[in-house]
Parts: C-alpha cells; sequence; structure tokens
C-alpha cells in the first residue's frame, strides 16, 4: 500500500514492541490459568479421594468383622463338615454382594469352598506350595488375627482380587497359645469394591493408580492403575487397612483435559486478536492507510516533500524483523528438540525397563515352579526317591526345559544328595548329573549324561564331604517349614574344572510323601553368574547397564559382569552396591542411597558424561525385596539436541547475511550523497556541540542527523531526570523489600503463622492497649495430644504435615482483625483474643477443638484415633500491678488441666488466683 512508504524505523519498532508484548503478556496469562486450574483440579481430586478412602475403610472393616463372624462360629466344634460350612458361607455371601466365594483349609490344604461351581481349582490346594497365598497366610498366622491379603491374581479366575484371611487355634494348654487347626477365606474382587468407592467408573476424571500390595505399606508396588503417576506430581490419600498396613491412592488430572485445553485455546485467540488490533491502530495512527498523523514528522527545516531514508528502513528494519524471529524460532526449536530428546529417553528407558522388570520377574518364577511341581509330585507318590537314578533322570527332564537354571535337586532325610545340573562356567555346558551318598562317604561325584539320561562318565569327584542337610538351601526349609526363597551362597562343589565356582540362589521346600512323612528337600537353583549373563542378554544393543540387589545393597548380578563377591579364605564376601568395580553401579548406588522411593527415574552424572538411571523394587513371593536397576547412557539422545542446534545456528547465519547483503546494495543504489555527513561527522568529532546550521541537503539520513545533535541536550536532561526518577523507585522499593523482610522475620517458616517473636511483641502491645482501655483480654494455649508419639509413629515429615494443618484449621478460625494466631514452640500454639472475656475466649476455643478434629488426620496411637487438641483459656482486664506473662502462665495452667482430664478438650481458669505484680518497665 503506498501509505507504508513513509513510515520510520520507530513505527515499525513498535509495532514490533506492541506484538511481542502481546505475545508475552498473552503466554503469562494462559501460564497462569494453567496452574489455576490446576490447583482447582488437584483440590476437586483430593476430596473426592478423601471419600473414596473413607468408602474403602468401611467396606473393608466390614468385610473383616463378616470373615471374623463367621471364623467364630465354627471355633466352638471346629467342624468342616459342608452340611454345617454350607449355610454360614451362603450367609456371608448374602451380607456382602462383593464376596464370590468362602474357603475353609484344615491346616494348610482346603477342604471346603462355597460356592464349588467354578471353584474347583481351589478346593484340596496347599498353600505352601502357593507363595503367593502364603504371604497372606503367614501373616494371619503371626498376627493371630484377621487380615486382608492381596490383591493378588485369584487361582479361580485369574482376576486381582483381595482374600480376608481368619485364622482359627485349638484353645490354648498349659498357658501355650495352641495351635492353628485352620482358617476361614472370604475372596473379595477388587473392581468389586473399587467400584464402590466410586473409583472405577470408565468417566472417570481423573488417573488414578494404587499401591500397597500385601500389607507392604504405602510404599508398596503398585497394583492397580498406571505405575509411573507415582513419578509425576499427584495427590495422594492413604488408606487405613483394618488389620494394620495402608494403600496409597494417587490421582492427576487426566492427560487429554479438553475443557482446559479449549480454555487455552480462547486465552491465545482472544490475545492474539487484541494484539494484531493494537498494531493495526498503531499503523492508522501513523498515518500508513492515509490517516492520522505522521509518527515520524520532518524537521521544520527540511522541506515538506523530502523522502524517507531507505537504507535505515531496509537494513533496521530486516534485522529488527529477523533477530527476534531467528532467536524465538531457533530457542523454541532447540528447546523442542531437547525436550523431545528427553521424553524419547525416558520412554526407551521405561520401556526397557518394565521390559526388563517383567522378564526377570517371570525368570524368577521359574524356581517355584520346578519346586511346586516336586513337592505335589511327592505328595502324589511319583516322586521315586527311592530310585536315585530315576530321581535323576528325572531332574534332568526338568532342567532341559529352563536353559537358566543351574540346579534341580534333592537333599534327603539322611544326608544323601541327588542332582540334575548345567555347569554356569566353562565351554563344556552338557547336562551332569550329581550325587554324595553314604555309601561313599558323602564324597561328590560329577558324571557326564548321554541323550537319554543316563550317567556315562566320572568327570571328577568332589573335595571333603558333602551333607546336604548342612546346606543352607536344606536348612532354609527346615527352618520355615514350606516352599521359600534362600539366601544367596556359594556352590560347595569343588570339581576338577571349576565349572561351580560361583554363588547361587533359589528356592527349596520340605517334601513329604503320601502318608506325611518327610523324606527330604527339593530345591531348584540359579547361578548368579548365569543371572548376570541373563541381564546382559536383556540389554544387548541398549548399550545399558542393569543390576539385580537385594534390599541391603547387596549385588545379585550385574549386566556389566562386574564381580559380585570377593573370597576372604575359603569365605565369600558379597559385594556391595557402592563398592562395585563398575563405576555407573556405584553412581546408581548413591542415588538409591539419597532416594527412599521403591521405584523411580534420575538423571546421573558420571565420568563428564549424563545417565539416566531408573529402578523398580518387587518383592519375591516368600523371599526377599529386589531392586533392579537400568542405567543408560544419554549422549547418544543429547547429540540429537546438539545436531539441531547447529543447523538452526547455520540457517540463521545464512539468512542473516543474506539480508544484510541485499540490504547494503539497496541502501547504497539510493543513498549515494554521503558528502554532507561526513562533513558533518567531522565537526562533531571537533567537539561543536552547538546547534548546526546551513543547509543540510536533501538527503533525509543527513537531515536526521543534524537535527539529532540539536537534541542530545535535550535527551540528556531528560536522561538526567530519568536516572533520578528511578533513584526514586529504587528507594520505594528497597523500603518495601526492608518491610517484606521484616515480616518475614515474625512468621513462623514451617506453618507460616506468626512466630513466637511476634507473639511476644504482641502480647505487651494488646495489654498496653487492653490497660488503656479498660478492655478484657484472653489468650488461648493450644497443644496437640500425643504429638511426640505421632512423631515417632508417622515421620517427621508427616509431623510437620500434622503442624502445617493444625495451624491452618486454627487460623482459618480466628478471624477477627484484632485477634492473633501463633506457634509458641514444638507442637504448642497460642492466640490472642482482644476484647474477649472468659465466655467469648472459651466459646473460640471450644470451635478450635472441634476443628481440628473435624479433620480427621489419623493418629493410630491416641485413644480418639485421631489428631486432636488441648486448648487452655485465661482472661483478665489488664491493671498496672499484673505483668502480661502472668495471663500467658494461668492459660498454660488451664492447658495442663485440659491435658490431664483426658486431651481432645477445653479448660478455662476458675475462680480468680493471685495475680504476679508486674515488674519494672
Amino acid at each position: 500500500m503506498p501509505g507504508f512508504r513513509h513510515l520510520g524505523v520507530r513505527v515499525w519498532a513498535s509495532v514490533l514492541l506492541v506484538l511481542c508484548l502481546g505475545t508475552a503478556l498473552t503466554v503469562a496469562i494462559a501460564q497462569y490459568d494453567r496452574r489455576l486450574g490446576e490447583r482447582s483440579q488437584s483440590s476437586r481430586i483430593e476430596v473426592r479421594l478423601q471419600a473414596a478412602a473413607f468408602q474403602l475403610e468401611r467396606t473393608l472393616s466390614a468385610l473383616v468383622q463378616l470373615n471374623h463372624d463367621v471364623a467364630a462360629a465354627i471355633l466352638p466344634e471346629r467342624t468342616v463338615t459342608a452340611e454345617k460350612l454350607r449355610p454360614l458361607a451362603e450367609k456371608l455371601i448374602n451380607d456382602h454382594r462383593r464376596i464370590i466365594n468362602v474357603a475353609v483349609s484344615r491346616g494348610l490344604e482346603v477342604v471346603f469352598v462355597h460356592p464349588l461351581e467354578g471353584n474347583e481349582a481351589v478346593l484340596g490346594m496347599h498353600f505352601d506350595s502357593r507363595p503367593e497365598q502364603m504371604e497372606g497366610v503367614r501373616r494371619a498366622i503371626e498376627r493371630r488375627t484377621t487380615v486382608i491379603a492381596g490383591p493378588l491374581s485369584l487361582v479361580q479366575s485369574g482376576r486381582p482380587g483381595l482374600i480376608v484371611r481368619t485364622p482359627v487355634f485349638h484353645p490354648a494348654t498349659a498357658g501355650e497359645p495352641g495351635e492353628l487347626w485352620g482358617m476361614v477365606s472370604s475372596v473379595v474382587e477388587l473392581e468389586g469394591i473399587l467400584e464402590d468407592a466410586g473409583l472405577s467408573s470408565p468417566a472417570l476424571p481423573l488417573t488414578l493408580a494404587i499401591r500397597g500390595r500385601e500389607g507392604s505399606g504405602a510404599q508398596g508396588p503398585p497394583f492397580h492403575g498406571d505405575p509411573d503417576l507415582f513419578r509425576r506430581p499427584h495427590v495422594a490419600v492413604d488408606v487405613a487397612l483394618p488389620a494394620g498396613g495402608r494403600w496409597r491412592l494417587a490421582a492427576a488430572p487426566p492427560a487429554d483435559d479438553t475443557e482446559a485445553a479449549a480454555r487455552r485455546t480462547r486465552i491465545y485467540a482472544g490475545g492474539s486478536a487484541i494484539s494484531l488490533t493494537l498494531a493495526l491502530l498503531l499503523l492508522y495512527r501513523s498515518g500508513a492507510f492515509g490517516r492520522g498523523r505522521s509518527a515520524n514528522p520532518a524537521p521544520p527545516f527540511l522541506p515538506a516533500r523530502t523522502r524517507i531514508g531507505i537504507r535505515a528502513f531496509l537494513t533496521g528494519a530486516s534485522l529488527l524483523a529477523l533477530l527476534p524471529i531467528l532467536a524465538i524460532g531457533g530457542w523454541v526449536s532447540y528447546r523442542t528438540a531437547q525436550q523431545s530428546t528427553e521424553r524419547f529417553s525416558q520412554a526407551l528407558a521405561r520401556e526397557i525397563g518394565d521390559r526388563l522388570h517383567d522378564r526377570v520377574a517371570a525368570f524368577f518364577e521359574v524356581p517355584r515352579h520346578f519346586v511346586a511341581f516336586n513337592i505335589e509330585q511327592a505328595r502324589a507318590g511319583l516322586l521315586r526317591h527311592e530310585k536315585p537314578e530315576d530321581l535323576m533322570r528325572g531332574f534332568l527332564s526338568q532342567i532341559r526345559q529352563q536353559p537358566l537354571l543351574t540346579f534341580v535337586s534333592m537333599g534327603m532325610a539322611d544326608g544323601e544328595y541327588y542332582a540334575a545340573s548345567r555347569p554356569p562356567h566353562g565351554a563344556d555346558k552338557a547336562l551332569r548329573m550329581l550325587h554324595s551318598r553314604i555309601s561313599d562317604d558323602y564324597v561328590m561325584h560329577i558324571f557326564r549324561t548321554d541323550q537319554t539320561g543316563r550317567s556315562t562318565s566320572l568327570m571328577s569327584t568332589g573335595k571333603g564331604r558333602f551333607d546336604a542337610r548342612r546346606r543352607p538351601w536344606f536348612e532354609a526349609a527346615l527352618d520355615s517349614g514350606s516352599l521359600a526363597w534362600y539366601p544367596a551362597y556359594r556352590y560347595a562343589i569343588n570339581d576338577a574344572e571349576g565349572a561351580y565356582d560361583t554363588m547361587g540362589i533359589g528356592m527349596s521346600a520340605p517334601l513329604f510323601d503320601p502318608h506325611g512323612s518327610f523324606i527330604g528337600v527339593a530345591t531348584a537353583d540359579v547361578a548368579l553368574s548365569q543371572l548376570s549373563e541373563f541381564l546382559r542378554e536383556l540389554t544387548a544393543g541398549t548399550r545399558a547397564t542393569a543390576f539385580i540387589a537385594e534390599a541391603n545393597g547387596l549385588l545379585l548380578a550385574n549386566s556389566a559382569l562386574a564381580p559380585i563377591y570377593r573370597l576372604d579364605g575359603e569365605e565369600a564376601v558379597r559385594i556391595p552396591l557402592a563398592e562395585s568395580d563398575s563405576p555407573l553401579i556405584r553412581a546408581a548406588a548413591r542415588t538409591l542411597t539419597a532416594s527412599a522411593h521403591p521405584e523411580g527415574s534420575a538423571s546421573i552424572p558420571i565420568d563428564g558424561g549424563n545417565f539416566l538411571f531408573e529402578w523398580h523394587s518387587f518383592a519375591l513371593a516368600q523371599g526377599p525385596t529386589l531392586t533392579i536397576g537400568l542405567i543408560l547412557p544419554t549422549s547418544h539422545f543429547e547429540a540429537m539436541a546438539s545436531d539441531t542446534l547447529r543447523n538452526i545456528l547455520y540457517l540463521a547465519l545464512a539468512v542473516m547475511i543474506l539480508s544484510l547483503m541485499i540490504g547494503l546494495v539497496a541502501a547504497d543504489w539510493v543513498a549515494r550523497p554521503l558528502g554532507a555527513l561526513s562533513r558533518a561527522s567531522s565537526r562533531l568529532a571537533r567537539g561543536n556541540w552547538q546547534r548546526t546550521s546551513g543547509e543540510p541537503g536533501p538527503i533525509r539520513e543527513v537531515a536526521t542527523l543534524f537535527h539529532a545533535m540539536d537534541c542530545v541536550a535535550a535527551q540528556l536532561k531528560r536522561h538526567t531526570e530519568t536516572l533520578e526518577h528511578k533513584v526514586r523507585e529504587r528507594t520505594e522499593e528497597l523500603e518495601a523489600a526492608n518491610h517484606k523482610l521484616a515480616m518475614l522475620s515474625l512468621t513462623d517458616g514451617l506453618t507460616g503463622i506468626s512466630n513466637r517473636r511476634h507473639f511476644d511483641e504482641m502480647l505487651h502491645s494488646e495489654w498496653a492497649r487492653a490497660l488503656r482501655t479498660a478492655q478484657p483480654l484472653a489468650i488461648l494455649m493450644v497443644d496437640i495430644d500425643l504429638f511426640k508419639k505421632y512423631n515417632d509413629h508417622y515421620g517427621h515429615q508427616a509431623g510437620d504435615e500434622c503442624l502445617t494443618r493444625v495451624a491452618h484449621a486454627i487460623q482459618s478460625c480466628v478471624k477477627r482483625a484484632g485477634d492473633l494466631v501463633a506457634r509458641y514452640g514444638g507442637e504448642e500454639f497460642a492466640v490472642i483474643c482482644a476484647e474477649s472475656d472468659l465466655e467469648k475466649a472459651t466459646a473460640l476455643a471450644d470451635i478450635l477443638c472441634h476443628a481440628v478434629a473435624a479433620q480427621a488426620l489419623p493418629h493410630v496411637l491416641s485413644p480418639h484415633g485421631r489428631v486432636t487438641v488441648s486448648i487452655g483459656v485465661a482472661a483478665t482486664v489488664p491493671t498496672p500491678e499484673v505483668a502480661p506473662e502472668t495471663l500467658l502462665r494461668r492459660a498454660d495452667e488451664a492447658l495442663y488441666r485440659a491435658k490431664a482430664g483426658g486431651r481432645n478438650r477445653v479448660n478455662a481458669e476458675t475462680g480468680n488466683p493471685q495475680l504476679v505484680p508486674a515488674g519494672p518497665a
């Protein structure tokens, strides 16, 4: 348009500034709206989770009580006939719609289940051959009370469910507790109770996850929802299980929040429209459309028909337009590439970590499968232990099915040992038969085998006696009395080739024949070197390092094949993570030590490089808790972002050079007469600061420069005034900062309310004011009941949260302008009530007491079951003879009487105790 030709650089700079400020303001408003929306959503989600937690606690308590009632009905006669048990089971199922079946066991064997149809797989099941079931059974027996086991996969359906178990014991004799008679178990599908709590609806406006399986506490493994939710910002509420333990409900807004996205779209659209409107209005006022006033009027000494300088317009405007665009575009592109790289690396690490977790968890299920199989074989009389050759051939058949197993073996009751084995070391991986017999004086013999499973030639004999009854796996099985994991130990098979020079871990269980007689111990064992090779295969091609460690920090295996133990004489000493030969594993150990979470991810710098560390924890059924770690280098992904940045810089440099060349050529073609400008510059160089005289010529640049010299003095004056104004502004800001600092010195850092110092100042001030006006003054001393026990039980972090919640509850009830709430010290708070007599202060104390109790903060060590406060109240009309500390002492004495009277109550002073005269001022 012709109207744009006369616009100057200042106009275009103003337009660009308006657009930039409008964009920045729009983005700031959108971000503020997003944070405000997130806080609002978090509040709504927390309210919903608290309601769901309350409903879950009620449902679980009802299930525990119903199951206990059935067990109590069985207790007098301890009969298991179907005719007597069926009515009890039917009543239990009818009393709670979420119970799907009821089972009764005699000892550890299920002898009754109702309804039987669809649950036939449960009847006759032995708990000791089901580690996932045995964990809950063991807890119920040890605690001698009803427990909630699970969630775990139900035998009959495979769906996740809870099992309410109540043990039944024989009567106590001679002061000793009775032995276990059996157990009553009620099965409830998890989805059912979650639906009752409003947490399983498809239209649930939140993302949900729950952790705390098998009574392991609120930090236990996740069992419902997306486990990654615990690694992101979320709202969490704990559910107290009736028989001990906790679940943690975690929730966050859904990722695809269409309402919030639409609201932000409207903000961006509105902000863009306003910015464009302001830019067009600025252009209109500058005369770009043939109207308005000129934004850059010619100096009075120039002719009216002079032309605008093109060089400044082309060069300056192009640079002003290109530099922000290139800078913002380059920064956005680099940040996008960086964020994409981070997300990609985290997603890859999470994918590899999840795959590693699943494969390792499946791998550790293998020993349990084989030992459980041999338990059932022995009970059915199919394990031919009286024929050792047949027994070892059967073990060979089993070990061929799983190439990572090192031993499938059995130690007899007399100490003899028979095993099928795959050597963990050496090039010869052919299967072996091993035995140590009484007839050979317990000396280990190792044989080769042919394809038919028969022993061929003797390879070597061991050194010393090998009595199976002295081995760790044998002793662990006898100690547990059922299928269980045993600690890692060094093999005692001293073969000539050293093929068994490593450590192993596995499961073992006592075996009983059909008549219940003990015949020996079966074990399935994995060499830790084989486990390390397994990790190495899983991480091949990923440049990642994986490791498995026990809860005490001792290494079990690692893909770096770093040593996991060292020899101290003949004794094997396990190597902790922090002392591994691998620097990656040592750095991961420091991260694990600093984090108390069972799973998570972190970025760790190692030897000048960055690595992404992912870890998961899971507990082996009836065994140790293991940590699986994955360390992934990020250098490959960071190179992608660096390449993107380099390409952006090259492109920006090329565009700038091209723009400058075009601008300079066009400017030189238009603005040739520079002689006048050179002469004017020479006069300026000689220090001629007076107003210029003479004709500057028709060149706009020269005329503008002459006019600029005349404006220097005025600009210096304005600049001085601006500096003075800024000095005043900075002085005011400093005073405001000092005021804010003074306010911070009067505030308690934890709770955000006034501190002891502020309380003391306000007490003397209010006392003096009440003395002048002859008005009453009251003090409330508030103390959290049994707070030390709360701290010891829940931890100091929970204690700090409790103090903050109580402080906010008190603050919310004290609303008068003249009153003050302060943290007096530790778990004690104080309230100054101006112009309040004893009756008003006591009424306020009752409100505070109920407000704190209404928060329903759990406190299992309190007789009230929740966090409560005791309050002492004192009031008086000040007199010159009395010190304000007297009123404070009387309130403290009233507090002492409230605590002595049972806590969770208010005690107001009675009578008119002797006042202590005030000391000299």
